[in-house]
């Protein structure tokens, strides 16, 4: 079994390059913008740092909206996998966050986090 911090680097990789979707017959480039806008809008409502929690399935099409630089420009400062022993406690978070946003929240004073869920509506979810 991977540790979580193998599952973020994997996820990073896979989230640092989106394909290109220039010459296609369909305007999949206009989408894509406006699926970016739309995550970002809703990002953006959210202020301060951020957790992203997300359903495993929705990270492969989350990459071809985001990349991981476009989601921390709006504050996302983490990602996980929804699976059923996720600890998303303050402490947690304290433990797996870097030193350079440990002294970032320390000057800044509030160090909490905003939770975001990313999944899709599924008995098994539901479940987790």
């Amino acid at each position: 079994r991977r540790t979580g911090e193998e599952r973020e680097e994997e996820e990073r990789r896979r989230m640092s390059v989106q394909p290109s979707l220039e010459g296609s017959l369909l305007p999949l480039g206009e989408l894509r913008a406006q699926a970016q806008r739309t995550l970002i809008g809703l990002l953006d409502r959210r202020p301060g740092r951020k957790v992203l929690v997300l359903d495993q399935k929705l990270s492969g099409p989350l990459a071809l909206v985001a990349n991981i630089a476009v989601l921390k420009e709006h504050g996302v400062e983490k990602l996980f996998h929804l699976e059923k022993e996720l600890d998303i406690s303050a402490s947690a978070l304290e433990k797996t966050t870097k030193t350079s946003v440990k002294s970032k929240s320390n000057a800044g004073g509030a160090s909490a986090h905003e939770v975001v869920y990313l999944v899709r509506p599924t008995i098994a979810n539901m479940k987790l």
